[in-house]
Formats: C-alpha cells, structure tokens, sequence
C-alpha cells in the first residue's frame, strides 16, 4: 500500500481512566412534555461526495438517509469541521469547542486521545441535568479503554451516560472487536452477524423497543465505524456487510478537477512534494472507494431500521434526527488521500428531519460540528456547563433563508499534526467564498507558508476556483484580503465562546 494514499493513525492507547458513575434514570429531573427525542447518527471519516454517490445500478448509496432524512427534513450545504480529525472533532461534539479550547488536539499520545478530555463537564451530563436519558452506541473516542479496578469490577463509563455499548481498544475492526455495555464486556467474532455496524444498529433498535427511558426524553448517539479504514491488520479499506460485498464493482471513481492534480507547486508542502499518482496508485484508490461505499450501505440500512424502530414503537413524531460525519477524507485530490488537511477533508454531510425541522430546506450558511452541541441543547432546554464556541442552528432551521444575522467564517485548525490555522469564509450576500490557510511549521507565531483559494469569481478573478486547483497568495491583487484574513485567524485562534462567532 502507497502510504502517502492512507493517513494512519495512532490508536488503542491503554489509558487508566476515573470515571463517574453513570447515573440512573431514577435521578433524573422531571422533564418537559415539548422536549424532544433526539438521535445523534454519526459516520466515521465519510467525505461529502459519498453522500450523493450510487451503486452501478443507479441506487443511491445513501438512500434511506437521503429519502427519511433529507427529503423530509433540512440539508446543510456548507457544513464543515474545524478540526478534520476523529478525536478532536468527537470532543468538539461533546463539549461546544474549537479543539484549541477543549485541547484534544491528536488522536493520542499527550496531546490526545480519550484522556485528554476532561470527561465530567460534557453534553450528557447537561442533557441529563435537563431530563434526558442518554444513550451510547459504537465508537466514542480513540484511547477509549476499560480498566478493571482492584475488585475486578470494570471501571463505570464517562460520566451522564444512562446506556453505553461502546467499542474500546482496538476499535477500528468490523470483526473481532469487543464491546463495553457498562457493566460486562462483550467480545464478537468473524461470522456474519457479529459484523459491527449491525450489532450497532440491532442494539439501538433493542433500546428504542426496551424504551429503558419510560417517560422520559432521550438523547441516543450512534457512532457507526463506517466507512472508515480496517485496522485489524495493519490498515486495510473497510469490509462490506457480506451481503452487500461486490456491489460496487464496476463502478466508476470520481474523479474531480483536483484528483491527481497536475500542478501542486501552490500548495504547502504536505502537497507539493508529493509525486503524482501512478495507475497502481490509482487503482488502490479505486478499491478503497468501493470499499468505501459498500460499507456504508449497512448503515444506510441501519438508519432505516432505526427509523423504522421509532415509527413502531410511536416516538418518531417526537423525535428529531441528526446524521453527519466526525470529517471528511479525501480520494486522491491533490495527489493525497486521507484527512488532517484543511482541503475536502473539511466537508461532511449534515442533514436533520423531526418536529419543527423545516421539511425540503436547503441552509447555505456556513455551519460546522462545534454548532451540533448548542443546537442539541436549546432543542432540549439544556444549559452547558462551558462556553459554546458554536452557535445553536435554530434560527437558521426557523428564519427564512438569508434573513438571519450569521457568521461568515469559521477557524480550521490543525496545530500539531500539520501546523496550520485557517478560515473557511462564505458571504450569504455576495456569494463570495474563500478558503485561505497559515502554516506554522515550529509553533513560533510565524506564518512559514500560506495559501489562499478564490472559490468563486471576484474583482481580481473573472473564474472561480472550487476544485482549489491555484493558491492565489502571491497574487498582489489579494494581498488586502490575506491581510484581513490573517488578522481573523489571529484573533479567532484563540477566541472563547461568544468572541468565535
């Protein structure tokens, strides 16, 4: 395997973790009858393109969560994270921060991982100060691990969780992965049912059928591994669900104008010293594509049958849902595949449907993973225990398309793995958008590269740039606008709560 084509990341850290209980239902507060039921369904490393892509057969990918979801519901068209990276994105959902703030800023190691997340002031925990019963299922952070203490009991999951059945360890495998449910460890194998997005989805519908919540509101996140790499042996594209293996052959990479660019001279040096793909290249791509898209055709089904689930039981009118990505990846743009960089790797799908969602609405302002937490809490009357770095969707869900007072930048940050700080701009009123990125190689305050791409046409480019083909940072006629950029990054890098809106 190429590895400039697979980004690896350190996981499985063994971590010893003092954890609170989980609290029991009993203890919660009386709720409110107008809260709503909210289930959080989260893919791993899913980029945006996959989310319209098909089968050969001309069947959506994602055609239930595109049909259940976004058909009846609102489409997010520039949803972006800050952080494109799985555990610093997971702590910015849990805690309403740019990753500078929450400070996971790898996945492991001193700097990140499970353990670097203060695990006593999070989501759950105000959700369950409000009255709801939470729930967990699948991957939750990397270095999550159980510990036993000297009894031999297994230490309690993070603190506000009243249902866990989450993988730990090595949790990157679809076979022969163990799963905690906070009081026994359970340890599946290689045969068909023990495949892990369907465990996952058969354990969320046992819930929503056991209702353990009686009448309660409930919060259930659903972290499918999909469509993320195999790390059993070494790192691996993700096995299809048996019954969907092969479904993609024949198909067709997508190959966007940025796919195996043919000039990376513009781009910082991550990019412009890698070679451009060979036919073997290539093809590895092309199988992880498949690979890709067949993994998340289990999901898919699952999603349904989770949806399914609520109608049965009576709880999907009052229940809103969320599907969205941890980060994107990406499939040889820019000669590179993988995340971490501030390019595709930012998009992921967001889309919602439930009670007082919008049915067929389309948002075009820019709205990123640290909103999800402060949207989540106004929907259930919550209070944070932490600054919001994000602002609740609400009023773009409720307001007329263009009317509300919006941001029109965000931060993307990535200090440690690859040095850089950035903004992702959209102005809802000219149309204009920008993608502009600082590199500090040494962590010394000084700008060592930069780039700077016009998305769209301006007064110093009659033709746009979305495929981020040519970085326009030497070009005078920007150097105004890098200017103000520059100083929005300095001032946002380090903003707290209502200061990074």
């Amino acid at each position: 395997m190429n590895r400039a084509l697979y980004t690896v990341i350190g996981l499985g850290l063994l971590t010893i973790i003092i954890l609170a209980n989980v609290s029991s239902a009993n203890s919660l507060p009386p709720s409110s009858a107008t809260q709503p039921n909210i289930v959080f369904i989260r893919t791993d490393d899913q980029d945006f393109q996959t989310f319209f892509d098909k089968l050969p057969n001309g069947r959506p990918v994602m055609k239930n969560v595109r049909e259940l979801i976004m058909r009846r519901g609102t489409y997010f068209d520039r949803s972006y994270v800050s952080f494109p990276l799985c555990c610093p994105s997971r702590a910015t959902t849990l805690t309403g921060q740019y990753a500078h703030n929450h400070t996971v800023l790898s996945n492991g190691g001193s700097t990140g991982g499970y353990a670097k997340l203060n695990h006593t002031n999070t989501l759950p925990i105000w959700l369950g100060q409000a009255g709801y019963y939470t729930m967990h299922l699948g991957k939750y952070m990397n270095g999550y691990n159980v510990v036993l203490d000297p009894s031999g009991s297994y230490h309690a999951p993070p603190a506000g969780w009243n249902k866990w059945f989450t993988t730990f360890g090595n949790m990157h495998k679809y076979y022969n992965y163990s799963v905690y449910d906070g009081t026994n460890v359970v340890t599946y194998g290689s045969s068909a049912s023990d495949y892990q997005t369907d465990v996952i989805t058969r354990q969320a519908q046992d819930y929503l059928t056991q209702r353990p919540y009686e009448n309660q509101p409930f919060f259930m996140q659903v972290d499918y591994l999909a469509p993320h790499e195999d790390l059993s042996m070494g790192n691996n594209p993700p096995p299809a669900a048996p019954r969907h293996q092969g479904l993609m052959s024949g198909s067709s990479l997508p190959m966007s104008p940025a796919f195996n660019e043919a000039d990376v001279s513009d781009k910082a040096i991550f990019i412009s010293y890698l070679p451009p793909l060979t036919s073997q290249d290539i093809a590895e791509v092309k199988n992880n594509y498949e690979h890709r898209m067949e993994s998340l055709l289990a999901v898919d089904e699952g999603v349904g049958k989770i949806l399914q689930t609520l109608r049965a039981t009576g709880q999907y009118g009052n229940t809103i849902v969320v599907f969205t990505s941890d980060n994107g990846f990406m499939l040889g743009e820019h000669r590179k595949s993988g995340k971490f960089l501030a390019y595709e790797s930012l998009r992921v799908p967001l889309i919602m449907s439930g009670p007082s969602i919008p049915k067929g609405k389309i948002v075009p302002e820019l709205v990123m993973n640290v909103d999800l937490t402060p949207t989540f809490l106004e929907w259930a009357s919550a209070t944070p225990g932490l600054l919001q770095d994000g602002r609740s969707l609400v009023p773009l869900l409720t307001n007329p398309t263009g009317t509300t007072s919006w941001r029109s930048d965000i931060l993307t940050e990535n200090p440690l793995v690859n040095y850089y700080r950035g903004l992702r701009t959209y102005n809802v009123s000219t149309g204009r958008e920008y993608l502009y990125t600082e590199y500090d190689y040494t962590n010394d305050g000084v700008v060592d590269e930069k780039e700077l791409f016009a998305l769209t046409p301006d007064s110093c480019r009659p033709v746009g740039d979305p495929y981020l083909l040519e970085s326009q940072h030497a070009n005078p006629c920007y150097s105004s606008l890098i200017q103000q950029f520059h100083n929005r990054v300095t001032y946002l890098k380090t903003c707290a709560g209502s200061t990074c809106t």
